[in-house]
C-alpha cells in the first residue's frame, strides 16, 4: 500500500523540483487564529492550473516548468488575497481576514432578499459556461471509522466532461488517467462505498448546475436569512442560510454582490430514523453534506471543489462510519474541450473501489493533490516506514488475514459481474395489420361443434409488453434476453428472443446519446381469438382431454424469424435510459396454428396450448376460403418500441 510521495515530503521541503516542473506543497493558515483554512482555492496566475487545500489547509500543486515564473494566487472567502512567486511560496502561508460590514445588509427585507436570488438563479447561465468543458483534477473516496482510523480509501486523476450549465441533470463523462485502490479491512470495505457514480461528483454533485429546489425561492418549502457579508478577491459576497421548514435540509449559499454568481454552496441532509436503511448491506444513513466552491476562470465560474461525506451506523459492526467523496480542479479546459472516446469513459455503473490496484511511493510524482488528513497519513506512515519497497496487497493487512482477502477477492469478482446485468421494460407497437379478414373457425366435440368468428382488422393496433435482461459483454456490446407478451382480449402474442446489440455515442453534450443496432433471433406465437366458452364436459385437444372450466381458441402462427432494429438511447440521470426502437421481423419458418387458453382461475397457472392448424380437426376459413398450409400473413413485420432500461 503507498500513498502518494508528497504526503511524506511535507516535513522535509515546501518545494521539490522534477524534471518536468515543480512540486509545491505548504499549508494555508488564519493568520489571526492559526487555524486551517479548508479548501482554500490556488491558482497560477495567467492559467487555469491550480488546486485546493485538504480539511487540514494543505496543499499540493504541481507547476510545469513554463509556468514557474508565474505568480501563486491564494483566495478564500473573507481573507485577503496571497500573491507571490511559484518558486518563493512559503511552508506555511497566512492569510489575513478581510473586514466585514453586517448592520446594512442584515436588517434586509426578506422580499429584497428572495428578488435577490431569484436573479441569482437566473443569471446562471450568463454567470457558468454553457459551452462544452473538462476538468482535469484529482478524486478520492474513503471509507473510515467516526473514531479516524480507515477501513478503504481510493484516489484517481480524472479527467471529467461536461456540457454547459443549462443541461441540469447530466452526470458528465468520466476518464481515469490513472488511480490506485486501498484497502485495510477488505470484508468491509466493499459494504459501503461510494458505489455508482462516485467518479462523476465533479459533475452531478454540482449543485449549480443540478439547480435543486432549494436554489428556487419561489418554492414555499424552505426560507432564507442573510446573516452577513464576506470578501473575495475584493468583491463583496452575501453569505444567505437556507433551511427547509421540515428541518431536514439546511446549509448556506455565497453568493457574490455585483453579478449574482454563486462561488460557494454547502448543504446537509439530515435523515429521520426509518428513512435510507439498508439492511443487505447493514447501514442507515444519518446525515450526507455537500459543498461545492467555485472560481472565475475567463469570466465564467467553474467548479474548483466538490465534497461529499455521509454519516452512517454500521449495523454489523456497531460503529459509525462516514463515507467521503472528493473532486479537486488542477486544470479547467474550456476552449479546446475534446470528445472523450467512448471506449475510454468509464461507465456509470463501474464501481470505482473495483479497479485495479496500483501502488509506488512516488505515484503521484509530478500530479496536483488533494492531501489526505492527517489521521490517513498517520496510519500509512508505518507502512512506509517498515515495509521495503515495492509492496503487496498482503503487506497492508494484519498477519493471518490471507484467508479474509481471499474472500474479498471472490466478492469483488461476484460484484464486477452483477454489475454488468441491467434490465428493460417497454411497450411494443405493431402498426400495420396488411389486411382485414373474416375468419370463422369450427372445433367437433363428439356429435356437435364449436362454432366462432374471429375478425382480423385493419384498425386494430396490437400492443406488447416486454421485458429485457441484459449482459455487457464490453463497452459496447451488450448480449439480451427479451420476452413478451400482450394482455388484448381479441389477440394474443407471446414471444421470446436472443440477440446482440452495439453501441455508438452520437453527441458530444447533454446526458448520453446513443445509436444501438441490434441483431436478435427468436420465435412468436401470434393469432386471434374466438369467444370464451364454458366447458362442462371436456374436450379432446392434441389426443388429450381438456378439462379446465373456460376456454378460448385463436387461430394464428408461430413464426421463428431474425429481428434486425435500430435504437436511439438517451441517459435520463444515473443509471436511467430511455430508447426508441424501430426494426423489421424477418421470417425463417412460419406455421399456421391452432391455440387453447385456460381462461378459468388465478392467471399465473392457466395453460396455454398449442397445436398445428394441420393436425387439428379444426375447420377453418378465411373470407369464405379453407385455410390449409399457407401462411396467413394478419400481422405485420414491422414494429416500433418504447421503453425504459436500468443498469444496476
Amino acid at each position: 500500500m503507498r500513498v502518494h510521495f508528497s504526503v511524506l515530503c511535507f516535513i522535509l521541503a515546501p518545494l521539490t523540483v522534477f524534471a518536468q516542473g515543480l512540486q509545491v506543497d505548504g499549508r494555508v493558515l488564519d493568520a489571526e487564529t492559526g487555524k486551517p483554512l479548508p479548501f482554500a482555492n490556488l491558482q497560477i496566475e495567467g492559467t487555469r492550473l491550480g488546486t485546493n487545500t485538504n480539511v487540514e489547509g494543505y496543499f499540493s500543486l504541481f507547476v510545469p516548468n513554463e509556468f514557474r515564473d508565474r505568480n501563486l494566487l491564494i483566495s478564500y472567502i473573507g481573507y485577503g488575497l496571497f500573491k507571490q512567486s511559484v518558486q518563493k511560496i512559503p511552508r506555511v502561508v497566512r492569510l489575513a481576514p478581510e473586514s466585514r460590514q453586517l448592520k446594512e445588509v442584515v436588517v434586509m427585507p426578506d422580499s429584497s432578499l428572495l428578488v435577490f436570488l431569484r436573479e441569482a438563479y437566473r443569471n446562471i447561465e450568463s454567470n457558468y459556461t454553457t459551452e462544452p468543458y473538462q476538468l482535469r483534477g484529482f478524486y478520492r473516496e474513503s471509507l473510515k471509522l467516526r473514531t479516524g482510523s480507515y477501513y478503504y480509501f481510493g484516489e484517481a486523476e480524472l479527467l471529467v466532461q461536461g456540457s454547459g450549465y443549462q443541461f441540469t441533470s447530466e452526470n458528465g463523462t468520466v476518464k481515469v488517467l490513472k488511480s490506485r485502490i486501498n484497502h485495510f479491512a477488505p470484508a468491509d470495505s466493499i459494504r459501503a462505498v461510494l458505489y455508482y457514480g462516485g467518479p462523476f461528483i465533479g459533475i452531478s454533485n454540482d449543485l449549480v448546475k443540478y439547480r435543486p429546489e432549494l436554489l428556487r425561492p419561489d418554492k414555499k418549502d424552505f426560507t432564507y436569512q442573510l446573516i452577513g457579508t464576506e470578501k473575495n478577491l475584493g468583491n463583496e459576497i452575501w453569505v444567505i442560510t437556507f433551511t427547509k421548514k421540515d428541518g431536514t435540509i439546511r446549509g448556506k449559499l455565497y453568493v457574490e454582490k455585483d453579478s449574482k454568481a454563486y462561488v460557494r454552496t454547502e448543504i446537509t441532509r439530515a435523515y429521520k430514523d426509518s428513512a435510507n436503511r439498508s439492511s443487505w448491506s447493514r447501514v442507515h444513513d444519518i446525515n450526507t453534506t455537500v459543498q461545492n466552491t467555485y472560481v472565475r476562470n475567463g469570466g465564467k465560474w467553474f467548479l474548483a471543489y466538490s465534497g461529499i461525506r455521509k454519516t452512517q451506523f454500521n449495523t454489523r459492526l456497531k460503529k459509525h462510519t462516514a463515507i467521503t467523496g472528493e473532486f479537486s480542479t488542477s486544470e479547467i479546459i474550456s476552449d479546446s474541450a475534446k470528445r472523450i472516446r467512448f471506449d475510454d469513459e468509464l461507465e456509470y455503473t463501474g464501481i470505482f473501489s473495483q479497479l485495479q490496484n496500483a501502488f509506488s511511493s512516488d505515484f503521484w510524482k509530478g500530479s496536483s493533490t488533494l492531501l489526505p488528513d492527517s489521521s490517513l497519513q498517520a496510519q500509512v506512515k508505518p507502512l512506509m516506514d517498515s515495509v521495503p519497497l515495492p509492496l503487496t496487497k498482503n503487506d497492508v493487512l494484519e498477519e493471518g488475514k490471507e484467508k479474509q482477502i481471499e474472500n474479498f477477492e471472490k466478492l469483488q469478482r461476484k460484484v464486477r459481474f452483477l454489475t454488468r446485468f441491467g434490465q428493460g421494460l417497454g411497450l411494443t407497437l405493431l402498426p400495420v395489420i396488411p389486411r382485414g379478414a373474416d375468419v370463422q373457425m369450427q372445433y367437433p366435440i363428439e356429435s356437435q361443434s364449436l362454432s366462432f368468428v374471429m375478425p382480423v382488422s385493419q384498425s386494430d393496433f396490437p400492443l406488447l409488453f416486454s421485458g429485457e435482461a441484459a449482459f455487457a459483454i464490453n463497452r459496447r456490446l451488450q448480449a439480451f434476453a427479451n420476452l413478451s407478451g400482450d394482455f388484448s382480449p381479441r389477440y394474443e402474442f407471446r414471444g421470446v428472443s436472443l440477440g446482440i446489440r452495439y453501441s455508438l455515442k452520437l453527441n458530444t453534450r447533454g446526458n448520453s446519446l446513443l445509436l444501438r443496432p441490434s441483431l436478435a433471433y427468436g420465435a412468436m406465437l401470434m393469432g386471434v381469438g374466438g369467444e370464451v366458452f364454458d366447458n362442462p364436459g371436456g374436450i379432446v385437444f392434441d389426443g388429450k382431454t381438456v378439462t379446465d372450466d373456460r376456454l378460448r381458441f385463436y387461430v394464428g402462427e408461430r413464426v421463428a424469424y431474425l429481428l434486425p432494429s435500430l435504437a436511439l438511447e438517451k441517459k435520463l440521470h444515473g443509471l436511467r435510459w430511455v430508447f426508441l426502437d424501430a426494426g423489421y421481423f424477418l421470417p425463417l419458418k412460419q406455421h399456421n396454428m391452432l391455440f387453447l387458453e385456460d381462461r378459468s382461475g388465478f392467471f399465473l397457472f392457466r395453460q396455454f396450448r398449442s397445436l398445428p392448424l394441420e393436425e387439428s380437426n379444426a375447420s377453418v376459413t378465411q373470407n369464405g376460403q379453407t385455410i390449409t398450409s399457407q401462411n396467413l400473413n394478419w400481422f405485420s413485420s414491422l414494429f416500433l418500441q418504447i421503453g425504459f432500461r436500468w443498469r444496476f
